[in-house]
């Protein structure tokens, strides 16, 4: 019985080897769930809640889904109500961003699930109202900094 291989049958062996270790075309891809602001009653996300699909061979399936949760208890169980669920392909290279077209219809706290990886999202009643500084504070924060700029100026003078 020979067991030599010849240099062929060692490159083809190799190849199969490092066709098995990078993966086939199931290669299961990173998930990043991002939320840029608080969902709004009534409002569809598609600007406010993306998610991010990474390492993945061409034509694999996603799956994304979005649970009310029902028991209020912050944490996701089995139990929890499918509000929305999206499938496709990807098909990016080396990326793809997936939006979600998601109106929600209950307030409260919900689970978006993308791959296994899940974030939880509140839903408000009404948009957030973002503290912006008034005039009169501004002005004073200005005159300050300048107060103190004329004082180090002063003291290297002297």
């Amino acid at each position: 019985m020979n067991t030599n291989i010849s240099l062929t049958g060692r490159i083809g062996l190799i190849a199969f080897i490092l066709f098995c270790a990078m993966g086939s075309a199931n290669a299961i891809p990173n998930v990043t769930i991002n939320i840029y602001d608080t969902p709004v009653l009534g409002q569809i996300t598609t600007d406010i809640i993306k998610v991010n699909f990474t390492g993945f061979t061409i034509d694999n399936r996603y799956f994304i889904t979005v649970y009310n949760d029902t028991n209020k208890n912050g944490d996701w169980d089995s139990d929890d109500q499918t509000e929305y669920e999206k499938n496709g392909l990807l098909h990016g290279d080396p990326f793809q961003i997936i939006s979600v077209d998601w109106m929600p219809t209950v307030m409260g706290l919900h689970w978006v699930d993308a791959g296994g990886v899940r974030s939880h999202v509140f839903v408000s009643d009404t948009k957030p109202i973002y503290p912006v500084p008034e005039f009169g504070t501004m002005a004073l924060t200005s005159v300050g900094i300048l107060g103190l700029i004329g004082l180090t100026r002063m003291r290297r003078k002297y």
